[in-house]
């Protein structure tokens, strides 16, 4: 779509920290981010997160999830950059891109939901999606301190839904 290949070619021209999506429901803001989420871990190698409200709805939109047209959000990753898949946790790890038979980036799909136990590992990036259902303190908590040791970035996404957190986050991004 017109409007996603403009973003993303900023993202990757500007190489941004932080950016944030306010794109209305169905406007496939979830699989542009796993692609870009994907693109980023295949080329620099790190812990990436993907994170939904809820544990439960990272399985069925993404984990589990399938596009209108019928392929699979995990069908996207290319194969022969796949190291290992771990169903019961909800991580791909890739290809180290250096050395193909090592380990390379963990993709682990999350949800906000439990923030408190996602303290303390390094990630060096991460999509929080659909921002205005997510816990409000999340980022500032757990996640702002990790990126800010690793030099990270974060992707924002959501479907406005009134003057809340995500509305807040919206404006401190616009005015950074």
């Amino acid at each position: 779509r017109e409007y996603q290949a403009k973003v993303w070619d900023y993202l990757w021209a500007n190489d941004c920290r932080k950016a944030y999506l306010v794109w209305h429901r169905r406007a496939g803001k979830d699989l542009f981010c796993f692609q870009y989420l994907i693109s980023r871990a295949m080329i620099d190698v790190g812990n990436y997160w993907y994170l939904l409200p809820q544990q439960n709805q990272v399985r069925r939109a993404i984990w589990e999830g399938i596009t209108s047209k019928g392929f699979r959000y995990l069908d996207m990753i290319p194969q022969e950059a796949i190291y290992k898949i771990s169903n019961n946790e909800m991580k791909v790890i890739l290809r180290n891109p250096n050395n193909p038979d090592e380990p390379g980036s963990i993709i682990s799909f999350l949800g906000g939901d439990r923030y408190d136990t996602l303290v303390g590992a390094g990630i060096k990036g991460c999509i929080i999606s659909e921002h205005a259902l997510q816990r409000p303190n999340l980022y500032d908590l757990a996640i702002e301190p990790m990126l800010n040791e690793s030099g990270g970035w974060v992707i924002f996404n959501t479907t406005p839904r009134g003057e809340n957190h995500a509305y807040d986050m919206f404006k401190f991004i616009e005015n950074e």
